[in-house]
């Protein structure tokens, strides 16, 4: 039996960490272009869950759409402060579906987050969740089953009421 633990819901961001069976995954949704307050926000948020339990968790960071990548300089902001976060975290899966040109721009800005950081932790791009869920599996970062992670990302993904 897994549960989703919902840390924040902002109109940008909703953020969670689903355990089951002793394994921890900490998910965001993006939904709308999150500010920097959103972003810092949120990181806190999760922070405050990884240093209770004391241990790195793998991350799933999914964008729903080219419009929900944050501006140039909100992402070179939390790029510095993500630098913080290193030891926190074990892994980063990041999802931004779609095909053609404007999907490849936005991986290769999410590529240029992860390189302006300068983080150590390994990083991997998604075109679906379904394929993110396969790489933490494979890569052996998590093990709670796929339905569980999906239907915690369905949660996520709602807009909390304005």
């Amino acid at each position: 039996m897994s549960s989703l633990e919902i840390l924040c819901t902002l109109p940008t961001v909703g953020v969670g960490v689903l355990q089951s069976q002793g394994e921890l995954l900490h998910i965001s949704y993006f939904h709308g272009k999150p500010t920097l307050a959103d972003m810092v926000l949120a990181g806190d948020q999760i922070d405050a869950y990884r240093l209770r339990h004391g241990r790195p968790i793998p991350e799933l960071v999914i964008f729903s759409s080219l419009g929900q990548l944050p501006d140039d300089d909100v992402r070179q902001r939390f790029a510095r402060k993500s630098q913080q976060r290193e030891a926190l975290t074990l892994a980063t899966v990041t999802v931004f579906g779609g095909d053609g040109f404007a999907a490849a721009v936005a991986r290769s800005i999410i590529t240029g987050i992860h390189m302006a950081s300068r983080r150590k932790l390994p990083l991997r791009l998604a075109a679906s969740v379904p394929e993110a869920i396969r790489l933490l599996h494979e890569m052996g970062w998590c093990r709670i089953a796929a339905p569980e992670i999906e239907r915690a990302v369905a949660a996520l993904s709602k807009s909390p009421p304005s």
